[in-house]
């Protein structure tokens, strides 16, 4: 379900339907290379955005877009510090 049934205005989206706004513009983020440690992600919006009903809404660990996307970069960002770490050993 991705329209968040409780408070019954069918507007805002559900956990799953965060996490599916957050994984498109993640990976319109990543397919075009916009995606850089020097580079900062604001997200401006109304409701949807920082939805009020969200779980832990407006933080790095909360049930709406930014935070889920912030998620998705910050695994990322630990994955490219894990292969880097590797490939430094691997040299020396």
């Amino acid at each position: 379900m991705l329209i968040k049934q409780s408070g019954n205005n069918g507007v805002h989206p559900s956990k799953i339907g965060y996490k599916r706004v957050a994984d498109r513009v993640f990976e319109f983020l990543s397919s075009n290379q916009l995606l850089s440690k020097y580079w900062k992600i604001m997200c401006f919006g109304d409701s949807i955005t920082f939805w009020v009903g969200a779980k832990g809404g407006s933080t790095h660990t909360g049930d709406d877009y930014p935070s889920f996307l912030h998620q998705r970069i910050a695994d990322l960002a630990c994955k490219y510090q894990r292969r880097k770490l590797k490939n430094q050993s691997k040299n020396d």
